[in-house]
């Protein structure tokens, strides 16, 4: 059970391994607590947060031992815009033995290191030493799944992954979704994009006003049954209002 002030209630579900699902709703119904609570940054009142039989719950530093990844929906809240693109990319690795010795950051690796997955998400331009802030919004998209992505992780939380994206660009976000879940991560997908949600979910679950109104496969989703639960009609009013 989650505070009222942070939008969520009384929400429950699992997502397996290589299952990828969808969140969808009207903005504003718990989308963003949803994210914050997943990846360890909201405390919740009650209830628990577990990813591999790891407690993640309000501690987002045991989140990031648990291979928990975020791309957030305000690149300006994922990123550090002031800093450069190497200190984003090793943010998440900053107390590795390979970028630091003795508290003292080994620049020359956190350089190459940050060159290397640049040139590997193609973020442009690929200058380790540039600032977050100064590059287009598709770029600072793909340098936040440089640091998010690079280490296979257990559970992806990814909040309007393709928002403001062109097309193409839009496509390879989408492919190194489904690269999480095609190597055993669990992946939440929370978007406004319905067709996004058609594409990768297998499994959706619908917000409103904090609570999860509906649940089902892919398969059943369809517009009225998502209207239904977006108004706040539980899955069994949707189902009489069928039968009348």
């Amino acid at each position: 059970q989650m505070d009222r002030s942070v939008g969520l209630e009384d929400i429950s579900f699992q997502v397996r391994g290589g299952e990828v699902v969808g969140v969808v709703g009207v903005a504003g119904n718990g989308q963003q607590a949803l994210a914050e609570t997943l990846t360890g940054q909201s405390r919740s009142t009650a209830g628990r947060v577990v990813v591999d039989g790891v407690e993640v719950t309000g501690n987002p530093r045991a989140a990031i031992n648990a291979k928990v990844s975020h791309l957030y929906e305000d690149r300006a809240i994922g990123l550090a815009t002031q800093m450069s693109v190497a200190d984003n990319v090793v943010a998440r690795r900053v107390r590795d033995n390979e970028f630091s010795r003795f508290g003292i950051r080994l620049l020359s690796r956190i350089r190459s290191h940050a060159a290397l997955l640049a040139d590997r998400f193609q973020v442009r331009p690929p200058d380790p030493m540039a600032k977050a802030g100064s590059l287009s919004g598709g770029n600072q998209q793909r340098l936040m799944a440089a640091r998010e992505l690079e280490n296979n992780p257990s559970l992806l939380v990814a909040h309007g992954p393709t928002k403001g994206l062109d097309p193409e660009a839009s496509k390879v976000m989408r492919d190194r979704i489904f690269a999480v879940a095609e190597t055993g991560g669990a992946v939440v997908v929370i978007s406004a994009d319905l067709e996004e949600i058609r594409e990768l979910a297998d499994r959706v679950i619908v917000l409103s006003s904090g609570r999860i109104a509906d649940s089902f496969d892919i398969v059943e989703m369809s517009s009225a049954r998502l209207g239904a639960a977006m108004a706040g009609l539980s899955d069994n009013d949707y189902e009489r209002s069928n039968i009348q």
